[in-house]
C-alpha cells in the first residue's frame, strides 16, 4: 500500500483518522500521578512458530520496512512532551535522532504544532549509567532538547564539559543505578505530561508489569523475515489483551497497527 504526500496539518489529520479512526488521538492520563502519560510505540513480530510477539531489530538492515509503521513511530513522537530512549540504544544507533522523520514530516510537524498546539521542542531523555557519547546525532542535531539521566559517576565525570552548555544538554545526577521511575519523575517536574517511550524490552516490559503504561501504538509485522532481524520477546497478546483495549486496528499487505489504551 503506497504512503501519499503528506504536508499539511489538514491532510495529516485524515491519515491519522484512516489509520487509527480519530484524526486527533487523545492520550490517556497518566496510571499514576508522579509519573507523565506513557506512550509506548513498539514494531513486533508475529512467531508463527509460538505465536508470540517478538521485537524487530529495526537498526538492522534487513529489518521489514513500512512507511505506515515509520509514521506511526513519528506521530507518537509528534503527540508527546518527551521521548525516552535508552544509551544502549543511542550506542547502537549513532545516527539516531527524535526528530520528526519518515514519509511525512512536515505535516506531522504541522498537525503537532498547529492541531495539537504543540509549538515546543520535545525533550530528548536518555537513561544511561555510562558517559554517553556526545558526538551522537541525537545531541548534535538539536532537533530536541536533549537530557542526559546517568548515575553519580557519569554525572561527575560530564561536570565541566564545555559540549553540554555548547548543546543545551540537561545532566540529571539519577543516584547509583538510574531507573526509569525517576527519569519519570524528574520529566515531570519539568512539566512534561506526555512522553513516549522508545526503548527495547528490558526497559519496557517493568512498565507493563507495574501497570504504568497508558497507550500502546503496535505495529506487527505478518510476512516472512530473517532470523537475525528478531530480538527480544515483546509482553503476550494475552498480557496486552488483559490490561488494555483495542481502539482500532488498520492493515496493509504484511503489517496490522493497533491503538490500545488502558483499561
Amino acid at each position: 500500500m503506497s504512503f501519499p504526500r503528506i504536508e499539511t496539518a489538514e491532510e495529516t489529520s485524515r491519515k491519522v483518522k484512516e489509520i487509527y479512526d480519530s484524526p486527533i488521538l487523545e492520550i490517556p492520563p497518566p496510571q499514576n500521578a508522579r509519573y507523565p502519560a506513557i506512550l509506548h510505540v513498539a514494531a513486533v513480530y508475529l512467531d508463527p512458530s509460538d505465536g508470540k510477539y517478538k521485537v524487530i531489530k529495526v537498526d538492522n538492515k534487513n529489518a521489514p520496512r513500512s512507511d505506515h509503521d515509520s509514521f506511526a513511530l513519528n506521530l507518537a513522537r509528534a503527540r508527546v512532551d518527551a521521548i525516552i530512549t535508552s544509551g544502549q540504544v543511542v550506542r547502537l544507533e549513532k545516527g539516531l535522532t527524535h526528530a520528526l522523520q519518515g514519509p511525512a514530516p512536515q505535516g506531522l510537524q504541522n498537525y503537532r504544532s498547529t492541531t495539537l498546539d504543540k509549538p515546543e521542542t520535545p525533550y530528548s531523555l536518555i537513561l544511561t549509567r555510562k558517559v554517553p557519547d556526545l558526538e551522537a546525532e541525537i545531541f548534535t542535531s538539536k532537533a530536541t532538547r536533549p537530557i542526559i539521566y546517568t548515575s553519580t559517576d557519569s554525572y561527575n565525570l560530564l561536570q565541566g564539559n564545555k559540549a553540554l552548555k555548547d548543546l543545551g544538554i540537561l545532566v540529571c545526577d539519577g543516584g547509583s543505578s538510574p531507573e526509569i521511575e525517576g527519569a519519570l519523575e524528574y520529566l515531570k517536574i519539568l512539566g512534561v505530561a506526555s512522553i513516549s517511550m522508545e526503548a527495547g524490552p528490558s526497559v519496557a516490559n517493568p512498565l507493563y508489569k507495574n501497570g504504568l503504561v497508558s497507550e500502546l501504538m503496535l505495529s506487527v509485522y505478518r510476512g516472512d523475515i530473517q532470523k537475525e532481524v528478531i530480538g527480544d520477546e515483546f509482553i503476550s497478546k494475552e498480557e496486552i489483551e488483559k490490561d488494555f483495549d483495542m481502539l482500532h486496528k488498520f492493515e496493509t499487505d504484511e503489517w496490522s497497527f493497533f491503538r490500545y489504551v488502558s483499561k
